[in-house]
């Protein structure tokens, strides 16, 4: 190591220190957020490389549903802040947030619905997702793209063993914004969508119906309200001069797969997530049942395991409705 770098290593880390002694909350990668795409490269620039990713601190997809409770999920700050990669094990390295920032936390509320049950009643061969969140919403579709058949003693059972989704993700407008419609005077026909030369044509006598022209067989009555019902809209920000600030959207594609299977149920299942900035920062997602509903049929809840370098998600969900059929959830949560 070279001594210009100790001198620099020294001198960053006494102005850390000194920070974390004033009680200051400073983040000195916040210019970063001004450019959504490459934030995450920002931030490991600005840190110097110092940091580290532990992937098996607050891990659930090795779990098995004997070992999985709502403890699982149950992280300390500490735990949290060395998977995210934010501090190391012996040394705090710090890349721009924790622990002179506060974590970043958020909650998603996700709800999905079958629209295209398989003819046999077997499985679910298309449905419906939202996602809602503090600061965005996303909505979209899946379909099942390939099948496997169980055979069991008494009877087959086809399922769902590979699988593929698109979602949209929009931003919602910030607190001194205004959300306004096709109808407003204010309204600015040629707004770039995501600003990132992702955009499509508007109508305004279908405003009320746009997700079904973007997702075919999208229904908004079927899925629960929220902003999705009343898009596209625009946010004007008019403090000073009225201007556009929004929203942001971005395409997102998951490419599932089913990598093991009881009783024609599939019970763990991989996926890959990606939005249209590329496979950058893509996610890995891994899910597992952790009960099946009296019969031995159907997934009734199963938990999730979120992976990529901007962040980490763990999930908890339930079947809220199980087809006529008794052999797939429906509906859920």
């Amino acid at each position: 190591m070279s001594k210009g770098f100790v001198l620099h290593l020294g001198l960053w880390l006494a102005l850390g220190l000194s920070v974390c002694q004033a009680g200051e909350r400073f983040e000195n990668s916040e210019v970063c957020n001004l450019d959504p795409k490459n934030e995450v490269s920002c931030r490991e620039n600005m840190g110097w490389g110092l940091h580290c990713h532990e992937r098996h601190r607050c891990r659930t997809k090795d779990l098995s549903p004997l070992e999985y409770n709502s403890s699982a999920m149950a992280c300390s700050d500490e735990e949290i802040a060395k998977r995210a990669g934010h501090v190391c094990e012996g040394f705090p390295w710090y890349n721009g947030g924790y622990p002179l920032h506060k974590l970043k936390w958020d909650e998603e509320d996700e709800y999905s619905k079958c629209i295209t049950p398989a003819r046999d009643g077997t499985h679910c061969e298309k449905w419906l997702s939202s996602e809602d969140s503090r600061d965005e919403w996303e909505a979209g579709s899946c379909t099942c793209d390939k099948t496997k058949t169980w055979i069991g003693p008494n009877f087959n059972r086809t399922f769902c063993s590979e699988w593929s989704c698109e979602q949209i993700e929009v931003s919602k407008c910030p607190p001194q914004a205004a959300m306004i419609d096709q109808t407003s005077r204010r309204w600015f026909d040629r707004w770039d969508w995501g600003r990132y030369g992702w955009s499509w044509p508007y109508d305004r006598a279908t405003r009320k119906t746009w997700l079904q022209d973007r997702f075919p067989g999208y229904d908004p009555s079927l899925m629960p309200q929220g902003p999705w019902n009343f898009f596209p809209y625009q946010c004007i920000d008019c403090q000073d001069n009225c201007v556009h600030v929004g929203p942001e959207v971005e395409t997102e594609r998951s490419l599932c797969e089913c990598r093991e299977d009881y009783a024609g149920s599939c019970v763990k299942w991989f996926c890959l997530e990606f939005d249209d900035a590329g496979r950058h920062d893509v996610e890995e997602e891994w899910y597992t049942a952790i009960s099946l509903d009296q019969n031995g049929k159907v997934v009734a809840e199963w938990m999730g395991d979120i992976e990529s370098r901007s962040e980490f998600e763990l999930s908890h969900c339930h079947c809220i409705t199980v087809a006529q059929s008794g052999l797939y959830c429906e509906e859920w949560r």
